[in-house]
């Protein structure tokens, strides 16, 4: 009795317990643990972080970079950071600021932690005649610590093509090539 009673006390303190949140721009109820959280709140940052990245003019930037890096994963780290540092040199150098307006965020089962957040990048610089292009940001996030973690971001212009649409690409290629051959 005092053995089964001593397994299940290691037990309840051994197991991490995961927290319910609301985060402020979520209507929803999101769960966040020590290794993994609800697919809203990833959604969520992965909204924020493209947001972030997207709207970036001469006086923001290092406040941005500030901000982000401590979320980045190790494995991507000095690579962003220095795309970043490359960015704010021409940033300044062009005097150009840029807008993104999301306008959603799409998911694939293939692509777990995933996020394709989807709008439109405003780029104006000095002469004030904006361009704008549809652009998607591809966002992975994972917890660790209780904390979200990029681990992949990659700005894309145009639609996402997702993994499991990459497959029917693939086999409709296939058979096309192959009624070619015939």
């Amino acid at each position: 009795m005092i053995l089964a009673n001593l397994v299940l006390g290691y037990a309840l303190l051994a197991k991490t317990q995961p927290i319910t949140i609301i985060p402020p721009n979520l209507t929803e109820t999101a769960w966040l643990d020590e290794k993994a959280a609800s697919s809203s709140y990833m959604k969520a940052w992965a909204l924020y972080i493209a947001d972030s990245f997207g709207n970036a003019n001469p006086a923001t930037l290092d406040l941005l970079k500030n901000s982000i890096g401590p979320f980045l994963d190790a494995s991507i780290y000095t690579k962003v950071m220095k795309a970043m540092d490359d960015q704010i040199d021409q940033i300044k150098r062009d005097r150009i600021s840029l807008s993104f307006n999301p306008v959603g965020v799409i998911t694939d089962p293939l692509a777990v932690g995933t996020f394709y957040v989807t709008g439109n990048q405003t780029l104006e610089g000095i002469t004030g005649k904006p361009s704008t292009t549809p652009v998607y940001y591809e966002i992975t996030v994972n917890v660790k610590g209780y904390r979200p973690i990029i681990t992949f971001i990659e700005i894309k212009s145009g639609k996402p093509l997702l993994p499991s649409e990459e497959d029917k690409h693939k086999g409709q290629r296939q058979k096309s090539s192959a009624a070619r051959t015939s």
